[in-house]
Formats: structure tokens, sequence, C-alpha cells
């Protein structure tokens, strides 16, 4: 029989054994909440914001979308608008008429010289700004009519929409910084989505339903499955778009991918980074003045390029008067602009590619500058 001390000994040890054992559970279950809770508060932080920015920039991504989509078959559906416009030549192996003629022949029609003119397998377009494009036979320079009015200025319309919302003026300023910021809204929402999606146990049951869809969920479960899969499956095109719609709208972005890849940001508004000065300017002359050079255009296109290199000199210098339109659209050329010397210029250009589908001239808005794009086959 243990007397009374024996017995308090006794109890007290077995009280702090047990209190003791008791307390290593407490410890381990506080870190398991602790843990749990730090990470469910991240996710729920990201939720939240995730939450938030879609509904605040899921408008404007929607627009944009809707309109990138629009604008990447322009050319298609305009091309089938204009299907009417077809010609052949008079002729097995009829020659075209030269540019020169063509030119003159459209300035003597409509008083006015266009801003584009391109040359295509059969008729060749003109182009009055953005909306009015005038088709010719390269053959006989006859005036073939306008193309479809409609479906460009409904392009137009959706250009300003994907662009600047719809807005005009100096409102486009803010409209481009909303889409900007919205674009950055949009790569936050591929980046956290991707975080709340990555299943806590990667179990292939887990996997299977967040990268799947289920059958027989009601409604709220069925929403929540279908946003997962398909934002799962999309999220690497989605981040590629994005993030490139994010180099379009910000300069520094633009300027940080060249410099990734070891090259110098390219002059914005005239004046080089650092202040390149003109050397800068005459590197980065455009190379139809160089083609012009080295086909010898004639002394008064010459001269007219001497008259424009003459007011070249500092590192930054105003905008020249008339060099831009309406719209932020380059200014239409001089009805007496100087045609001779672009038949040289033509015949080099065709020369550079056999197989070449079509060859743009942007008629200078100025007179000494022109320039010439073939696109290959």
């Amino acid at each position: 029989m243990l007397t009374p001390a024996v017995y308090f000994r006794t109890q007290v040890f077995s009280d702090v054994r047990a209190a003791l054992a008791c307390d290593q559970v407490l410890q381990a279950r506080c870190k398991y909440w602790v843990s749990n809770l730090t990470v469910m508060t991240l996710r729920k932080i990201l939720f939240w914001f995730h939450l938030c920015t879609g509904l605040v920039a899921g408008t404007v991504v929607l627009i944009m979308s809707v309109t990138g989509v629009l604008l990447m078959y322009e050319k298609q559906m305009t091309a089938w608008a204009d299907r009417g416009y077809r010609v052949a030549p008079p002729a097995s192996g009829a020659a075209r008429l030269p540019v020169e003629a063509l030119l003159g022949r459209v300035r003597e029609e409509r008083s006015a010289l266009p801003s584009t003119f391109t040359l295509r397998s059969d008729p060749a377009a003109l182009g009055f700004g953005r909306e009015s494009i005038v088709y010719i036979n390269p053959y006989t320079a006859e005036i073939l009519g306008e193309g479809a009015k409609g479906i460009r200025t409904f392009f137009r319309v959706v250009t300003d929409w994907h662009r600047w919302l719809g807005a005009q003026g100096e409102n486009r300023k803010m409209a481009r910084a909303v889409t900007g910021a919205c674009n950055l809204g949009f790569l936050f929402l591929v980046a956290s989505g991707f975080y709340i999606w990555w299943p806590k146990q990667w179990t292939w049951p887990q996997l299977r339903n967040a990268t799947w869809f289920r059958r027989g969920l009601p409604g709220k479960a069925r929403d929540f499955n279908w946003h997962n899969v398909i934002g799962f499956w999309s999220a690497i095109p989605l981040f590629i778009v994005v993030l490139s719609a994010t180099v379009i709208s910000y300069p520094w972005a633009s300027n940080l991918v060249y410099r990734l890849v070891g090259e110098e940001p390219p002059v914005q508004g005239g004046q080089a980074p650092g202040g390149g000065g003109p050397q800068r300017a005459q590197r980065q002359r455009p190379e139809a003045e160089q083609l012009r050079k080295s086909e010898g255009v004639s002394s008064g296109a010459e001269a007219q390029r001497a008259e424009g290199r003459s007011s070249r000199g500092g590192e930054s210098r105003p905008r020249r008067e008339g060099s831009v339109g309406l719209g932020g659209l380059p200014a239409p050329p001089p009805t007496d602009l100087n045609l001779e010397g672009f038949n040289p210029l033509w015949a080099h250009a065709e020369q550079q590619l056999s197989g070449w589908l079509s060859i743009s001239l942007r008629l200078p808005s100025r007179k000494y500058a022109t320039g010439l794009h073939d696109r290959p086959r």
C-alpha cells in the first residue's frame, strides 16, 4: 500500500508526462494549422485579386479579343469583297505599263496622287487614305473602279476599337493607357490563375479533375471545372499573346526585348537614346535612298533628297508640317510630286526576288522620301 507521499509523487510525475505529451501534440497541430493558414491566405489573396482583375479588365479584354480576331482576317475579307476587280493580260507575254505612267494616269483622273501603290499579279491597287482604294489595269491604265468602301469602313472602326476603344482625338491617349493596363492585368490573370489551379496533391484523380471536363456536376462546380480546364489548356498561348501585346503597348517592354537579344532599341521621335546625333540618323536612312543612288535617279529627285537632308542636322527636330494628316495618318503626297525616278526603283525591286507576289510603293508626303516593299512568295 502506497503512502500518501509516494502516491502524491507518482501522480505528479504522471501528470507532468501527460502534460508534456499534450504539449508536443499541441505544438505539432499548431505548426500544421499555421502552415495551412499561410497557404490558404496566399491562395485567397491571389484568388480575390484574380477575381477583381478579371471583373475590371474583362470587358476591355473581350473587346480587344473579338476585334483582334476580326482584324486577323481583314486581308482575306477585303480581298473577297474586291474579287470583282480581276484583269488578265491582253496577250500572252504582254508587259505592264511603267509605274510612272500608271501614277500619271491616276493623277489625271482624280487630280491627286495616291498615298500607296501596290502591284499584284492582276490589278494594281492605289490607296487614297485608309478607306479609299482605286484599282487600275496595269496593262491599259484603265481605271477599274473603287474597292468596297463598306468593308474598309467596318475594319477602320474595328481597328479604332481594338487600339483605342473607339476613342477619337486626344482621348486616344487615355484609351491606349487603359488598354495597356488591361493587357498587364490579363498577364496577371494568366500567371495567378496557373498558381490557383495548381493541385495541392499530385494524384491522378485530382490531376484528371483539373485538366479534363467532368460530367454530372451541379452548376457552380461545373462552371468552376470548365474554367479550370479551359484556362489550363489555353494558358501557354494566352501568355504568349498577352506578353506580345504588352511589348506593343509599352515602349519600355519593347526596348527590353531589343536589349535581351543584344540589339540597340530603335530611335523614337528622331532622337537616339543617349544623344546619338546625326551619325545615328545617317545609319538609319532607309534602303530606298541607297537604291536611288545605285540606280542613278535623275538630278531633280536627287535635289529633292538633298533638300530633305539639309534639315536633318540636329539630334532632335520638330515634325515637318504636312507630314501627318488627320487621325495620325500620313498626309497625302503633293499633287505636283515629280514622278521621275520611280521606274528604276521599281525595276530594282522586281529584280530582288524572281517569285514576288506583290510590290508596294508608299508615295512620300514630302518631296524627298520614298519606300519600296516587296513580299516574297
